[in-house]
C-alpha cells in the first residue's frame, strides 16, 4: 500500500472513532477552546444537525449552489460528502460549552502534502479571534497528523474582509480562477484553458508551513 494510501485510510479510520475522542485544544488570550472532529456518531446528532443547517443557512451567499436546508439533507451530507470521505475532515469549534462554527480541510495532495482550508464558517459570535486560531490550530494538527506542509484556500474576490483576514494569518494570492453561472444559475469554476471571460473570480491564496 502506497503512503497515500496509508494516509486516506487514516483519514476514513479517524472519522470512524467516537465522535469528541479525536479534539484540538487551542486558547485566544486566556480563553480556550476545543475542536471536535465530526465522525460517524456526530451525524445522529440533532443539535449538531440543526447547527449546521443553521450556519448554511446564514452564509449561503458564501457558496455556489442554493437550496432548501432540511436535517435529513444535512444528516446526508455529513455522511457522504464529509464523513466517507477521504478528501475532506472538518472540525467543529466549541466555547465554553458552545458551539460556534467549524473548520475544515479539503483535496489532499499528498504528493506535494498540501491541502486546502474549507469551510470556514463562525456560526456564532462569541471569542473574538477564534477563528483565526482555529485555522493555525487546524493546520498544526494536519502537519503533525497528515504531513501537510502547504494550505490552499480560495475566496471569491469581492469578499475584502475575508481576505485581509486571511492575509493576517500569514496567507497570500497565489492564483486567481474565474467563475461562470451555469443553466441553474449557480457559479462553477471554467475548465483550463477556456476562453471565457469569468463572471466572478476566486483569489487563491497559500501558506507554506
Amino acid at each position: 500500500m502506497s503512503a497515500e494510501s496509508n494516509k486516506r485510510k487514516k483519514i476514513i479510520l479517524l472519522k470512524q472513532k467516537r465522535f469528541r475522542e479525536i479534539q484540538i485544544q487551542s486558547q485566544v488570550n486566556d480563553r480556550r477552546f476545543s475542536m471536535f472532529l465530526l465522525t460517524k456518531g456526530s451525524a445522529n446528532q440533532a443539535t449538531i444537525l440543526d447547527l449546521l443547517g443553521k450556519w448554511r443557512k446564514a452564509n449561503e451567499h458564501l457558496f455556489s449552489a442554493q437550496f432548501t436546508i432540511t436535517r435529513s439533507r444535512t444528516k446526508k451530507w455529513l455522511i457522504n460528502r464529509v464523513v466517507n470521505d477521504d478528501d475532506r475532515v472538518l472540525f467543529i469549534i466549541q466555547v465554553d460549552g458552545k458551539y460556534i462554527g467549524h473548520v475544515g480541510l479539503f483535496h489532499f495532495d499528498f504528493t506535494n502534502n498540501s491541502s486546502e482550508i474549507d469551510n470556514v464558517i463562525r456560526g456564532e459570535n462569541d471569542l473574538p479571534g477564534v477563528m483565526s486560531e482555529a485555522i493555525k490550530s487546524l493546520m498544526a494538527w494536519a502537519t503533525a497528523e497528515l504531513g501537510i506542509h502547504t494550505f490552499n484556500l480560495k475566496v471569491r474576490k469581492e469578499n475584502l474582509h475575508a481576505i485581509k483576514f486571511y492575509k493576517k494569518i500569514g496567507y497570500s494570492q497565489s492564483g486567481l480562477i474565474p467563475l461562470v453561472y451555469n443553466e441553474q444559475h449557480e457559479l462553477e469554476e471554467l475548465p483550463m484553458n477556456d476562453p471565457r471571460k469569468g463572471d466572478k473570480y476566486y483569489i487563491v491564496m497559500t501558506l507554506l508551513k
